[in-house]
């Protein structure tokens, strides 16, 4: 048996609802997430960039 199982019906329906709540702000935050990832990826390719025009110049030098 697990906790949830001696949850009052009141109880329950106060769980149900803090985990729609939940749910909610988690879908909420995928833009958001999605756009934190979009920025990281492409700042990342620059810098790979910038990092192997530095390798280059060095080994020129």
């Amino acid at each position: 048996m697990a906790w949830q199982d001696f949850l009052t019906d009141e109880e329950r329906q106060e769980l149900e609802a803090a985990e729609a709540d939940f749910a909610a702000a988690k879908k909420a935050l995928d833009p958001v997430k999605a756009r934190r990832d979009a920025t990281r990826k492409k700042l990342k390719i620059r810098c790979d960039m910038r990092m192997h025009r530095a390798k280059g110049e060095n080994s020129e030098g």
